[in-house]
């Protein structure tokens, strides 16, 4: 079946060691929905490695309660960034 989410996040970012690689932290919440609407709350973080100033690779992972923590997901997110 299909899932909707609907998120909002914080993201708090800090560069270490050098400045082309950086660490961060995100918290949220949101909506899940499939004919039943489940309130959700995530945490996590993750590592970005800037090859240049508008290009970068990351990886993420985030924990996901549902409906008060009765419904738990992880994910884990390994991709590109582009920076406009």
């Amino acid at each position: 079946s299909v899932i909707h989410s609907y998120n909002v996040n914080l993201t708090a970012r800090t560069t270490v060691l050098t400045e082309c690689l950086a660490v961060y932290g995100i918290v949220g919440g949101g909506v899940f929905t499939n004919g039943s609407t489940y309130g959700s709350f995530h945490a996590g973080g993750g590592l970005e490695y800037r090859l240049t100033e508008s290009f970068g690779l990351f990886a993420d992972a985030r924990y996901k309660w549902l409906d008060g923590g009765d419904i738990t997901l992880t994910s884990v997110r390994i991709g590109a960034s582009f920076v406009f």
